[in-house]
């Protein structure tokens, strides 16, 4: 039997500071994502991109998140294929 390795990613999107201001009459986005306000994401590998603002966060977790993907499916980019790393 082989020995599982810990898991290293636990990704996470939060969001500071987005509730909409009902004085200004905004609406929530109807797909219930904050559209405005500071948002970071972390992962337990040690990602963490501070304050950004939501579209960019969202941009940065979909890059980790494929990253991650392509870790678990045994993929290696081209670069690092021509140098010879293997895992």
């Amino acid at each position: 039997m082989s020995e599982q390795q810990p898991f290293r990613h636990n990704l996470r999107f939060e969001n500071h500071g987005a509730d909409p201001d009902p004085q200004h009459g905004a609406d929530p986005s109807p797909s219930g994502r904050a559209t405005t306000g500071a948002t970071t994401v972390t992962c337990t590998c040690g990602l963490d991109t501070g304050a950004l603002p939501s579209d960019d966060a969202r941009l940065m977790y979909e890059v980790h998140r494929n990253e991650i993907r392509d870790q678990v499916r045994g993929w290696m980019p081209p670069s690092a294929a021509a140098d010879g790393h293997q895992d």
